[in-house]
């Protein structure tokens, strides 16, 4: 119960600083959205209902005997590991080999086609940083479990993805544009869910590791993550990566992309991206610092 307050409470605070990203940006930014075309409605109205029934499968996988079904026990674990993370490592007990691939498969596939419906046809440069920033942020972190099981990770980990595509999805599903309020809405319980994603992946590690070896992990993975994806998209080029996030999706300013690409050519794009890259190198190196044993700790 008391974990349970916590939880609420810490998704509280980050949904306010979701509000206040989303305020902050100018009015003349925030504009209705592209129209989709019917094939990227009807494909993400698909998605959405392949999305919800692997989330009602958790769900209900829960609480009844259908968690020996293939496939349900893996939709049980992204969805405890999402909405409490302290009890993902439990919730992966016992899964056999086929559930384990399955809470890779279905929650990156659901990832992947949810960014191509998200971008415009021709960027595939977006889709490869975002699975690049996951790929380096899973393997940095499994490093650190030295033979350890990792799936109280990959659970919370995807389990949070699968809520986030449904998230956007929803938005895509209708097919007209949105205006001001619905995409500050938007905005605000996306960047609310993208930073639940780290606070549930520490938190699955807290019964092994502890609360400041957990949080150091999940930063130093986080901080290389964020190095590796920035410096690729100041190499590939800002405003190609970047445009391919903004160009097709209704919930999204509608007039960031023409900003990116004035901004672009002053190179402060650029140097946001490096800048955001050093960042993630000092994320990483206090993770380190905090996920070392106490031990090589004292001693260092």
């Amino acid at each position: 119960m008391r974990r349970g307050v916590t939880a609420i409470i810490v998704f509280a605070a980050l949904l306010l600083v979701g509000v206040w990203v989303s305020v902050r940006v100018p009015p003349y930014a925030v504009g209705p959205g592209v129209v989709p075309d019917a094939a990227h409605v009807w494909s993400a109205r698909i998605l959405l209902v392949l999305t919800l029934a692997w989330i009602v499968i958790g769900i209900i996988s829960a609480r009844t005997s259908l968690v020996g079904r293939p496939g349900a026990s893996a939709a049980r674990a992204s969805w405890i590991a999402a909405s409490r993370p302290w009890r993902a490592r439990e919730s992966t007990l016992g899964m056999l080999q086929l559930d384990r691939v399955l809470l890779l498969v279905i929650p990156g596939g659901m990832l992947a086609v949810t960014r191509v419906l998200q971008s415009s046809a021709g960027s595939i440069a977006q889709l490869v940083v975002t699975f690049g920033g996951w790929v380096v942020f899973v393997v940095v972190a499994e490093l650190w479990m030295r033979g350890r099981s990792p799936w109280a990770l990959i659970a919370a980990v995807a389990g949070v993805v699968v809520l986030r595509c449904t998230l956007t999805l929803l938005p895509l599903s209708f097919g007209f544009p949105y205006g001001e309020a619905v995409t500050r809405i938007y905005m605000a319980l996306s960047t609310a869910g993208f930073l639940w994603t780290f606070v549930a992946a520490a938190w699955s590690l807290f019964p092994r590791f502890g609360p400041r070896r957990g949080i150091g992990i999940v930063m130093a993975a986080a901080g290389a993550g964020l190095t590796v994806t920035c410096a690729v998209i100041a190499l590939i080029g800002p405003a190609q990566v970047l445009e391919g996030w903004i160009d097709h999706v209704s919930p999204l300013p509608w007039g960031l992309g023409r900003m990116i690409g004035i901004a672009n050519l002053l190179g402060s794009v650029t140097t946001a991206v490096w800048s955001l890259a050093l960042s993630g190198l000092v994320v990483g190196l206090v993770g380190v610092v905090l996920a070392l044993p106490e031990r090589t700790r004292t001693a260092l």
